[in-house]
């Protein structure tokens, strides 16, 4: 079945955009020619530059977008270990945006400053981390911020590099789950008190 073309400005950035994402987080940013993103999106590659200037101005705005997908999904925040575990499965549901990230940091990508100024995920587990400190259950002289950013850092490598990471770590490829619980379990009783 043919989908549907585009029409009309917003309708045409939509199209543009999610193209953008499934063919560079696919093949990579500098593999992608603006003419297969406009073919994969229906529309004429001349609507590239009307729209958005350039390419590398797409592909900002491709990242724009699928950030703020990720933040649109309910993410349950009763406490750190439920944050946690929500964030994972967040990730987990556009495989598009890990991919898309990593293409850019493996393809040399040059930008001029952060992806994002605003991180809420990352605020709102550093709050449930200062209350685990203020309630003792985790260790106070360790800063909310090095924890949060360290914890998801290792995360991302476990889904990025589980292929290497589990084995080396003696864990088990076929339970990628429970591999995962345990060395962060490990992890959370190195913090707590």
């Amino acid at each position: 079945m043919k989908k549907k073309k585009p029409h009309g400005r917003e309708e045409v950035e939509n199209a543009l955009i999610e193209a953008a994402a499934d063919l560079f987080s696919k093949n990579g940013i500098h593999s992608v020619s603006i003419r297969e993103i406009a073919s994969h999106a229906g529309v004429n590659h001349g609507l590239v530059h009307s729209y958005f200037g350039s390419k590398d101005n797409l592909r900002q705005r491709t990242r724009e977008y699928l950030l703020k997908n990720l933040w649109k999904s309910k993410i349950d925040f009763t406490d750190f270990n439920s944050a946690l575990i929500s964030g994972d499965q967040v990730l987990g549901k556009d495989k598009r945006f890990m991919s898309f990230i990593l293409r850019e940091v493996t393809d040399n990508v040059k930008d001029k400053g952060p992806v994002s100024n605003k991180f809420p995920y990352v605020e709102k587990v550093v709050e449930l981390v200062k209350k685990e400190q203020e309630n003792g259950k985790m260790n106070s002289h360790i800063d909310p911020y090095t924890l949060v950013v360290g914890l998801i850092a290792m995360r991302i490598s476990f889904i990025t590099f589980r292929r290497f990471l589990l084995p080396a770590a003696g864990k088990d490829l076929l339970e990628v789950e429970k591999s995962i619980s345990e060395i962060m379990e490990e992890w959370f009783s190195i913090l707590s008190k």
